[in-house]
């Protein structure tokens, strides 16, 4: 894998990703998103699952930058981790709802959209409450209630789970 060709070097982007520079996400997203999509990839088959994760991804590098540790690895190296141990946890939990589902029910959950899918697995599979789901999603707990009720209509009103 070919490292990411950008104007700045890494010391550089990382010192204004650490003061959360609007450009440095820009930089971020525009220089990175297509290698990090590649690991995401690999491990992962549905397209809108891979969209949703790097998403997370990105978001997850902008919130804890500070986390990263320059003496530990370069910061492409814990960008490419991250992104990994993403699509790792995302495989990881698809793979548990499906064991804990009977197979003619797995399939309801496809009728969710994906921030659906992602309330409705935060509060009912994991248990998370809400100001949890809120905070591991940066949403405003309201909206998270509002995509939480969205999601259950649109199980209530799917035919496919009604006939059953």
């Amino acid at each position: 894998m070919k490292k990411p060709n950008t104007s700045l070097t890494e010391k550089v982007l990382l010192e204004a990703l650490l003061s959360k520079n609007d450009i440095a996400f820009e930089i971020l997203y525009n220089n990175y998103a297509h290698y990090l999509f590649g690991i995401i990839s690999m491990i992962l088959i549905d397209e809108e699952t891979k969209i949703n994760v790097l998403q997370k991804v990105i978001i997850k590098i902008w919130f804890s930058i500070d986390q990263y540790n320059p003496d530990r690895s370069k910061l492409f190296i814990w960008m490419i981790n991250l992104a990994h141990k993403c699509a790792i946890e995302e495989l990881k939990f698809r793979n548990r709802i499906s064991n804990y589902l009977e197979p003619t029910r797995a399939g309801f959950l496809k009728a969710l959209k994906p921030d659906e899918f992602s309330v409705f697995k935060s509060i009912y599979l994991e248990g998370n409450k809400v100001e949890e789901t809120a905070v591991e999603m940066f949403l405003h707990p309201d909206e998270v209630k509002k995509v939480l009720r969205r999601a259950i209509t649109n199980l209530c009103l799917n035919p496919k789970i009604s006939q059953n």
